[in-house]
């Protein structure tokens, strides 16, 4: 070893220069790599934001009672004086929606409060669409390369500001960085309650509260465990909802209630009864029926 380190001293003294010039060349080679990745960065994330949806439409759309999204879509003649159709569940007797409060006082850990809805929609909705809702900065980087919404900010971001963009990894990241900012903004309480209060539970039926009623002939606050569960599966597949293929949400409500148990927010007794009762439940079948089916037509 000693020779070796003799002959390595010697080569160095012999050509100090070479070891220097090649010193260079790999260090400036570095540099101009960082600088050249630093320039692309910029860009991209430049072109990510660059006319970017304000965040700030949201509370318009969404927060109740004045809401414009929370209104129903109402057709009329040419004349604009008579409303052909509304487009709305016949079934839905009046639009009810919750305020931040409300849910805030309804979360299972709130202490002395009154609760509006009960806490096993929140459960439910929460272990089904966003297990980790309380934790993580507002988005998830799960999905990015298959258009998967893992976030119920995302979910809002998708529906509500990115709704006109076609899918692609561009969108995926704009979408993130929109439900990073509305997190920021807006409490997480406000986001669960937008999310309540637009989300679509079965034909042209929006808002938990409403759905409750149509689906249950009671309000939130009474819904039981499997209740919830029938709820909250009947809005995550809209082409199946509780009138037309009851033996489809019945399917997905037992698959609720599975993720509500991995989760903990439930005991394997409480399950059990829960599935039980969804197996047994049967809903009222209605038909709705079209005022000017010769002028309105649903897609």
């Amino acid at each position: 070893p000693i020779i070796i380190q003799l002959r390595n001293r010697r080569r160095y003294q012999q050509n100090p220069k070479l070891y220097l010039r090649l010193g260079w060349i790999i260090s400036t080679i570095l540099s101009l790599s960082l600088a050249t990745l630093a320039i692309f960065s910029a860009l991209f994330f430049s072109n990510l934001t660059n006319n970017l949806p304000s965040i700030e439409i949201l509370p318009l759309l969404l927060e109740p009672p004045h809401a414009s999204l929370l209104q129903p879509t109402r057709l009329y003649d040419r004349d604009g004086k008579n409303v052909l159709y509304v487009l709305e569940n016949p079934t839905v007797v009046e639009r009810i929606f919750l305020t931040t409060e409300q849910v805030l006082n309804s979360l299972p850990e709130a202490e002395n409060s009154r609760p509006v809805i009960s806490p096993w929609l929140i459960e439910a909705t929460i272990a089904t669409s966003d297990p980790d809702f309380w934790k993580h900065p507002g988005y998830s980087f799960e999905g990015i390369f298959n258009g998967k919404h893992a976030t119920l900010a995302q979910r809002l971001v998708t529906d509500l500001l990115l709704w006109n963009e076609p899918s692609s990894l561009q969108r995926a990241f704009r979408e993130r960085i929109l439900a990073a900012q509305i997190t920021h903004r807006y409490k997480r309480i406000s986001i669960l309650t937008w999310y309540l209060n637009s989300r679509q539970y079965g034909p042209l039926i929006y808002g938990a509260e409403t759905a409750a009623r149509v689906y249950f002939n009671k309000s939130a606050l009474e819904m039981e465990l499997y209740e919830a569960a029938l709820l909250v599966a009947s809005a995550e597949n809209l082409t199946i909802n509780l009138f037309d293929t009851p033996k489809e949400v019945i399917e997905t409500a037992k698959r609720v209630i599975q993720k509500m148990l991995a989760k903990g927010v439930i005991t394997t007794e409480q399950a059990q009864i829960a599935s039980q009762k969804i197996t047994k439940f049967k809903p009222i079948v209605t038909n709705p029926q079209m005022v000017t089916p010769a002028f309105v037509t649903l897609t």
